[in-house]
C-alpha cells in the first residue's frame, strides 16, 4: 500500500511541476511579446508611403468592374 501512495504522490507532483513550467513559459511568452519592439510593418509602410508622396498606397488595388 505504501509504495502505491508514493507513486501517486510522485505522479502528481511531476503533474504540478509540468503544469508550473507551461504557465511560467505561457508568461514568458506574453511578457516577451510586449517587450519585443517589433514595429507593424504595414502600418510603417502606410505611414512612411504618406511621408513621400511619390509612391502610391499600400494595400489591394482596385479591381476593375467585371475582372
Amino acid at each position: 500500500m505504501a509504495s502505491n501512495a508514493y507513486h501517486v504522490a510522485n505522479l502528481r507532483i511531476d503533474d504540478l511541476l509540468r503544469e508550473a513550467d507551461r504557465e511560467r513559459l505561457a508568461k514568458q511568452a506574453v511578457a516577451g511579446a510586449r517587450a519585443s519592439g517589433a514595429i507593424d510593418a504595414v502600418g510603417f509602410r502606410e505611414r512612411l508611403s504618406r511621408l513621400i508622396a511619390g509612391m502610391p498606397p499600400v494595400g489591394p488595388k482596385p479591381r476593375l468592374a467585371g475582372a
